[in-house]
């Protein structure tokens, strides 16, 4: 019996201490499961949706495919894995996972972390919840912004702000002001023209006096809304972010032609 462990232990050590640096490295590779990941990652993911969108002649992927061998990927693995781990460590992570407590590590990955899952199940629950009652108040709130957008208000055109009142603590109501802040009367030039990515915009100019006013205003209401209405619509309700200085604004949004020239002959005077 003594003779037969010793032999064990013999062979053992023949097989852990013969074995070149590389020879462990490509060992520590696939037992940890890197080599058979990138090698499905390469080919069942990437190399093959490519497939889908690339020209049949296009032989590049036939080329890949090619140079990916299976001593290509390990090639690959081990280099990164050796600028990570001296020769020691590489000795010793070999060593271990050459050991019963090593290989039961390696094969338990994935109960460990079904275990792990299963530890914060509760947590994991009570996130979704979380996230399912925040996209449904977001939901509304879209269902909301659609119907307040799609409204005929019977008001002038102009330029009205905008104010948010809660209404309990979940829902809030928009309400434009009574009077406008500005109307066509306050603009002194209005015309279209196209940003640097050739979409349509309208610039607008201030009088001097409206201008004031509207620095003014925009101080005092940052965060807010202001919307602008022609024919009983709002075409834009942009959110107050910063003061406006100069008296000029810019519209812009999905605009066709025909709607462009129409916003501009409704707001000049």
């Amino acid at each position: 019996m003594k003779a037969v462990l010793y032999i064990s232990l013999l062979l053992f050590s023949i097989n852990l201490f013969g074995q070149t640096k590389e020879q462990k490295t490509e060992s520590l590779i696939k037992e940890l499961g890197y080599f058979g990941s990138m090698k499905s990652a390469l080919f069942d993911y990437h190399l093959k949706n490519l497939k889908n969108f690339v020209d049949k002649n296009d032989n590049r992927i036939e080329v890949l495919e090619n140079k990916l061998s299976d001593n290509e990927i390990i090639k690959r693995l081990s280099n990164a894995y050796s600028k990570i781990f001296s020769q020691k460590e590489i000795e010793e992570l070999y060593k271990f996972f050459n050991s019963e407590t090593g290989k039961k590590y390696s094969k338990s990955q994935n109960d460990v972390e079904n275990k792990i899952k299963d530890n914060f199940i509760d947590i994991f629950e009570e996130i979704n919840q979380i996230q399912e009652e925040n996209q449904e108040k977001q939901n509304n709130q879209g269902s909301y912004l659609t119907k307040f957008f799609d409204t005929k208000f019977d008001k002038p055109d102009g330029f009205y702000l905008v104010t948010e009142n809660r209404i309990n603590k979940e829902e809030r109501k928009l309400e434009l002001e009574e009077k406008p802040s500005f109307t066509p009367n306050d603009i002194e030039e209005i015309k279209s023209s196209y940003d640097d990515l050739g979409n349509l915009i309208i610039d607008i100019k201030f009088k001097v006096t409206s201008a004031k006013k509207l620095k003014e205003i925009t101080a005092k209401n940052i965060n807010k809304g202001m919307a602008i209405i022609v024919d009983k619509k709002i075409i834009k309700m942009p959110v107050i972010s910063s003061e406006i200085p100069d008296g000029k604004l810019q519209i812009s949004g999905m605009f066709t032609v025909e709607e462009i020239k129409n916003i501009v002959n409704k707001l000049k005077k």
